[in-house]
């Protein structure tokens, strides 16, 4: 019942910050040929801190995709694109009734992971899939 309530407050309190005049520009970099749900853990105290490049947070996704960040990121109102480092472009929706060509490697998903640690507290994460729709749907998103 609690973890409902916060999902509930998390979506209404992300619909309003998804209305900022001035939302945040995020390009994910993925390392080639990857497919699958990648991971960004927020406040790692050793993690790397995303810094802006041409206006831009650049996002690098390593290989095995988790990447950890110093504090909470760019993700509380952005717009994004992503590629592959080769520079081959990941498909991004960019309104709301849009989807990918059949066969199509796309961003998918982005949403707040949130489950209870051993000590009672609750961590949460970020999370994206990269894959056709296809993937999508027969994966464990």
């Amino acid at each position: 019942m609690i973890l409902r309530r916060i999902w509930a407050l998390t979506l209404v309190l992300g619909l309003c910050q998804g209305c900022q005049p001035n939302p945040n520009q995020v390009e994910f970099v993925v390392a080639d040929g990857f497919r699958g749900t990648f991971i960004i853990k927020p406040d790692v105290p050793d993690g790397v801190e995303l810094e802006k490049e041409h206006g831009r947070f650049v996002v690098r996704i390593p290989k095995d995709g988790i990447l950890g960040i110093k504090g909470h990121g760019p993700f509380n109102s952005y717009l994004c694109t992503a590629r592959y480092d080769n520079g081959d472009v990941i498909w991004v929706s960019k309104r709301i009734d849009d989807k990918p060509q059949e066969g199509e490697v796309a961003l998918l998903g982005g949403h707040t992971h949130i489950e209870s640690a051993n000590n009672g507290k609750q961590v949460g994460d970020y999370r994206w899939f990269v894959g056709t729709v296809e993937d999508w749907k027969s994966s464990r998103h």
